[in-house]
């Protein structure tokens, strides 16, 4: 199985993606670590990407998701998945993926970025990624999550809602 947690930048798809694959105890992936040194560069200095910045960049992670699955190996990916059609173009073909996404009001997510540090995703930069989020659709096979509550409640409901199995403790 691979599941993408996806929501705008300070949503925390970082930490409940590495929290949830630690629970589970299945790889941890972050799409940031795919764009290339151009597209960081340009976020760096506070640009947005394009559509076409980001095409070889969901290559990418469409790449490595379909490495891990003939592996036979689950994973977390954090990944933006901004608008509907990059949400569409990971899971085409894909029938392991799950998408999950943190939706946020705007003053919680703003006062997460405001408190991140070395990270080359700008606080100023939110009001672009919420111009560019297509709020998954009823139609859209995605579960959504308040991140209102703390990093474990949101796993715990995130397990729940796909049904995944709660692993004994060590």
């Amino acid at each position: 199985m691979a599941v993408i947690v996806t929501g705008v930048s300070g949503s925390g798809k970082t930490t409940i993606g590495k929290l949830l694959a630690a629970r589970m105890g299945w790889r941890f992936g972050d799409a940031d670590d795919f764009h290339s040194p151009e597209n960081i560069a340009k976020l760096s200095h506070g640009h947005p990407l394009t559509d076409e910045d980001r095409d070889p960049w969901l290559d990418a992670i469409g790449d490595w998701l379909d490495a891990r699955h003939s592996e036979d190996v689950s994973l977390v990916l954090a990944c933006s998945g901004l608008k509907r059609k990059y949400r569409e173009r990971l899971r085409a073909g894909r029938p392991q993926v799950r998408l999950v996404y943190l939706h946020g009001s705007r003053q919680v997510i703003a006062t997460r970025l405001a408190q991140r540090h070395g990270h080359y995703m700008k606080a100023h930069m939110l009001e672009g990624q919420i111009a560019d989020l297509e709020e998954p659709g009823p139609d859209e096979p995605v579960v959504t999550v308040d991140v209102a509550t703390t990093p474990q409640q949101i796993v715990a409901e995130i397990q729940t809602a796909l049904d995944l199995p709660t692993p004994p403790a060590p």
